[in-house]
């Protein structure tokens, strides 16, 4: 047996104080390598002993030949700043035992690579529960490995490749780590990975997961993971539980087979942007009736899912809390209690500046149904069913409902505080439906609330105690407008126009020219649409744009000019659609404003990547002109998403803590930092973009794209159709293509189109029509298997009112044989003028292109 307390490689030429003098003595033999080293532990040593601390530093290499065992006692450690790589085979595999504590944990990768191979780690922790292996910025790679024992993986930050691996009575705890997970078994085990800060989708596929009659195999927080469809879960007390997170769609989970046929969300909180999918099984809210649980991130709810709620449970979203949940007339959102005759408390938003937009939900069985608190709340196109009551609305919030039923709720359809809190449910052209509820509306403030043109039950009208104190619908109060109400049923076979404007920059800037994109689905056909406005959340909106046409999907706008104000809340901008029967569907999308006026900036200093998840790296900024204090955030584009990394005053030109690379894998990584001079007075700057990798022992490249038009300045006109193509590859395949817009030279960045099937090359922009010349860069992001994302960015173009008829090349206004002469010279130039297929090259085909422009002719 080889000690290695008595054989560092490099200990005989550093014989300093500090080391131990039987170390010097007998280091002859190098089994731990220098800087730039190579060292095997082989057969012939094995089994090798570690008892105590042994570093592999940077540079270094440490092979660990198949067959060997390594034993590391209670005081050993092997700390890996270099490579460590076990090369079992699946006859000789290599053995790793020892450790007793994650506090002292055998292994510690700290920024080096840790890579398993074959390796049986059944007695990792032989007779202790907590021996892991630990990574900070590194990166541990296992492939066909066994965990047992509470062998496994303790981690924060770095990353972690399990390629099919054997987990039994082991440990997984993965924290902001990068990781991927395929093949293998999970036995009375549990995955559990917490992302705290900003990550990916996380992939799992190929793992069987069975028999964990106590518990879910896997507990998730932070962001979404992906659900393969070659994963095996059976017969666990829930498939997944979900401490945070959500589900990517397109995910495959059992729907049966497991003790509790559900996802499980023990307390109301995520972390991140996560989202619940429609998996054909209901995800069950339950919460800690000692504490009061906010949302925290953002919770997208997708058209068909079932939300239960175990009693008293509920959703707080408060504050930058969101919760962005849009059913269909086929697929409504259902919120209700998990166990039947039970009341689950409410869906509350409070104090919370996103504008909530309620479209197509069913709730029943709620005490509160839907709060607006300080909020202006929209509920559109929703169901309230036997509720104590179904919206309630406080402390200065608005309740703007439109084609709405109630039926059967107990205390009111719609209830406020005895203090404040607003309703407006004019049902002009969404009319609502209010029956047998012990109140339709009960207004229990001095606000009056505008219900007009509603349906209150009866055809002689609600029970109003001075305007209609005969009618023999629902009751309401005194301060409430019903005249003139409905005296038959609104119809519920054609309904409103379903809108989805997609996402666009989170800062514009006044005066600069965007063009806004949606989506719409009618049940019949669109009469007109009408574009709103408003330069702070806490004022009304105003028309900006009338009567766009009503194939159009898409608007060219000035971002409108605004005066310096108190008000801190993000700017809107709404599509209204209007139907053939006059009914209003709508989406919004809102935006910072700043005055960037400001006497003053701050320059964040670039960042040279690729740095690998978990790398710290300085964050760095120059201050110039006047002073004040800056907020700085690092943005992955491809996410859009940001997460702060603090602030200072601007007399301070490093952030105190850098940044901790996320887990992510992409090259749409920068730092944004904000100048701060006042209310609403502030500026942003940018670093570069730079690329964060795992790193390559993973196994997983990254994937490629280059575009193959708009590789060179062009220019194109109102209702023209831009051309965007480009080729993609990966080692796996490419999953989906997002296209980006920016019209301010790449400060932010406008969705075009969004997920976009993989293997497509091609998407022709239709440009809308144009109101004055504007500029445009175009960006292609795809992403492959495991959510890697990789993007090629166009030459700027522009695009203006009236397009220039290309083939009219001296600009004479008429088309001739000048016209030829004037290409074969732009040709022989190879301007880019004579790319006319955008291709990059020039050859015949650009003749062949020009040709066919000419036979066009010029409107």
């Amino acid at each position: 047996m080889t000690d290695l307390f008595h054989t560092h490689s490099y200990a005989r030429s550093i014989c300093a104080a500090t080391l131990a003098i039987s170390i010097c003595a007998s280091a002859v033999a190098q089994t731990v390598p220098g800087p730039g080293q190579t060292v095997h532990w082989t057969n012939a040593m094995s089994p090798v002993s570690v008892s105590s601390q042994i570093t592999v530093p940077d540079t270094a290499t440490l092979i660990i030949d198949s067959g060997v065992t390594v034993n590391i006692g209670p005081n050993g450690q092997i700390r890996i700043d270099g490579t460590v790589r076990a090369e079992g085979t699946s006859g000789s595999p290599v053995t790793i035992n020892g450790g007793t504590s994650i506090f002292s944990p055998p292994v510690i990768a700290r920024s080096g690579v840790l890579d398993l191979a074959n390796t049986q780690c059944s007695a990792l922790l032989t007779t202790a529960n907590a021996s892991t292996l630990f990574s900070e910025a590194a990166t541990i790679v296992a492939r066909n490995c066994t965990f047992t024992n509470q062998g496994g993986f303790y981690t924060r930050w770095g990353t972690v490749a399990i390629y099919d691996c054997n987990f039994s009575a082991a440990t997984i705890d993965l924290n902001d780590t990068y990781v991927i997970y395929e093949g293998g078994t999970l036995s009375n085990t549990v995955f559990r990975s917490g992302r705290y800060h900003l990550a990916q989708t996380l992939h799992i596929d190929g793992v069987s997961a069975s028999d964990n009659t106590s518990d879910a195999p896997f507990h998730i927080n932070g962001f979404d993971y992906f659900f393969g469809p070659n994963n095996t879960i059976q017969n666990n007390l829930y498939p997944v539980v979900l401490d945070g997170a959500g589900i990517e769609p397109g995910s495959t989970l059992p729907v049966s087979g497991n003790i509790n046929n559900h996802l499980y969300m023990p307390v109301p909180q995520i972390s991140g942007w996560v989202t619940f999918p429609n998996l054909g099984m209901p995800y069950v809210v339950n919460h800690d009736p000692n504490e009061s649980m906010w949302l925290g991130g953002r919770l997208d709810i997708e058209p068909g899912v079932e939300v239960e709620f175990m009693p008293g449970a509920y959703f707080w979203a408060t504050y930058n809390s969101e919760i962005t949940a849009m059913g269909t007339p086929e697929q409504p959102i259902t919120f209700k209690p998990h166990i039947p005759g039970t009341e689950f408390l409410t869906v509350n938003f409070a104090i919370n500046s996103n504008r909530p937009h309620a479209r197509y939900w069913k709730m029943t069985g709620s005490e509160l149904g839907v709060i607006s608190d300080e909020t202006k709340t929209y509920i559109d196109s929703c169901v309230f069913e036997e509720n104590q009551v179904g919206a309630y609305v406080s402390n200065y919030g608005t309740l703007d409902v439109k084609g709405s039923i109630f039926t059967n709720n107990t205390v009111a359809g719609i209830r406020t505080s005895t203090q404040t809190g607003s309703v407006r449910m004019d049902g002009q052209w969404n009319p609502n439906s209010f029956e047998n509820n012990t109140y339709g509306l009960e207004v229990r403030n001095n606000n009056n609330a505008t219900a007009m043109n509603n349906w209150w039950g009866d055809p002689s009208g609600p029970n109003h105690a001075i305007y209609n104190p005969s009618g023999q619908g629902d009751n309401v109060t005194a301060n409430t407008l019903v005249q003139p109400w409905r005296t038959t049923p609104p119809q519920t076979t054609n309904h409103p126009p379903l809108v989805r404007m997609l996402p666009i920059g989170a800062l514009q800037r006044e005066g600069n020219q965007i063009i806004l994109h949606w989506e719409v689905e009618d049940d019949g056909f669109i009469a007109t649409q009408h574009l709103y406005f408003a330069d702070h959340d806490g004022l009304p909106l105003e028309i900006l744009v009338p009567d766009i046409a009503p194939n159009a999907r898409s608007v060219a706008v000035t971002i409108p000019d605004h005066v310096p104000s108190n008000l801190l809340d993000a700017a809107v901008f709404r599509v209204v659609v209007i139907d053939e029967l006059g009914q209003q569907g709508f989406d919004e999308v809102m935006f910072g404003y700043p005055i960037s006026d400001v006497p003053g900036t701050v320059i964040p200093t670039p960042i040279t990547g690729p740095l690998q998840p978990g790398q710290n790296v300085d964050v760095c900024y120059t201050s110039q002109g006047a002073s004040g204090t800056t907020s700085v955030y690092l943005f992955i584009d491809d996410m859009r998403y940001a997460q702060s990394l603090g602030g200072a005053h601007t007399g301070v030109s490093c952030l105190p803590l850098g940044l901790d690379t996320p887990a992510v894998s992409t090259d749409l990584a920068r730092i944004g930092v904000r100048f701060n001079y006042g209310n609403n007075f502030y500026k942003w700057e940018y670093t570069p973009y730079f690329s964060i990798r795992p790193d390559a022992s993973t196994g997983d490249a990254p994937p490629t794209v280059s575009l193959t038009s708009l590789t060179s300045p062009s220019t194109y006109g109102s209702n023209q159709t831009v051309p965007v193509t480009w080729s993609a590859s990966d080692d796996d395949f490419v999953r989906n293509v997002d296209i980006h817009a920016s019209y301010d030279n790449g400060a932010s960045w406008c969705v075009i189109a969004q997920e976009l099937d993989g293997s497509k090359a091609q998407f022709d922009w239709k440009l809308p029509e144009l109101v004055d010349p504007m500029t445009a860069i175009v960006r292609v992001i795809v992403r492959d298997k495991r959510f890697q994302v990789t993007s090629a960015t166009s030459a700027t173009i522009t695009l203006v009112p009236d397009a220039p008829c290309y083939a009219d090349c001296d600009n004479s206004g008429s088309l001739n044989i000048f016209d030829y002469i004037c290409f074969g010279v732009e040709y022989a130039a190879m301007s880019t003028y004579a790319d006319c297929d955008n291709s990059g090259a020039w050859n015949i085909f650009d003749y062949i292109c020009f040709g066919s422009a000419y036979a066009a002719g010029c409107n």
